[in-house]
């Protein structure tokens, strides 16, 4: 049984797309959280932010004009919005948000690559999958997991960018996260290590 049946390196256009689409799909995830444990929150809060600075805008116009004693108010009206209690909750709101946003991001690249034979949403929909070079099949789960976490860790976007500028230089189509973790993505299906001892019988 073959391990795994392969167009070539996928295109690293093709990849950059499948990626943009799991982004997408994990923000809207992100938001449905919000909407459904936050709402009323974020709604009170943006609000307290809008006329909060509405009335810092007419402040700095003032100041701007030479009313000199407009300067302490802003810093006043700074002060007091700090404390705001929807403020306060509104900024506590965004911080667990932005925390759900990374577990879930590392949730659904590791279970999409883990699960589903190396391909994450995005990758199903362009039929393209990652495989690891040491044997052939699908990643198991502690290099799911890396490429994971090396997708999802906020330092490392910039370096995620270069990332797969280096998939344009070299003939497998690795990019850098690849190379770390011995994988590259192809065109086509990868087996799974348990796929294909299921079709081995025992003598």
């Amino acid at each position: 049984r073959a391990r795994c049946r392969s167009g070539g390196p996928a295109p690293v256009l093709l990849r950059i797309v499948a990626f943009a689409m799991d982004c997408l799909f994990i923000i809207f995830l992100t938001l449905t959280v919000g909407q459904l444990f936050f709402a009323a929150e974020l709604a009170e809060g943006f609000k307290t932010l809008e006329e909060y600075q509405s009335q810092l805008q007419t402040l700095d116009k003032s100041l701007q004009d030479g009313n000199q004693s407009a300067k302490a108010e802003i810093d006043r009206k700074a002060e007091e919005l700090f404390q705001e209690p929807t403020y306060v909750e509104l900024v506590e709101s965004i911080t667990i948000m932005i925390f759900c946003l990374f577990g879930l991001a590392v949730s659904y690249w590791f279970l999409g690559e883990r699960f589903f034979v190396g391909s994450s949403l995005g990758k199903r929909v362009f039929s393209i999958a990652s495989m690891d070079l040491r044997d052939g099949y699908a990643p198991g789960t502690g290099i799911c997991l890396l490429r994971a976490l090396l997708k999802t860790i906020p330092i490392l976007q910039q370096w995620l960018a270069f990332s797969f500028l280096i998939a344009l230089f070299n003939q497998r189509r690795m990019a850098g996260h690849d190379y770390i973790c011995r994988t590259m993505v192809i065109r086509g299906m990868v087996a799974s290590k348990t796929q294909e001892a299921s079709t081995i019988h025992p003598e």
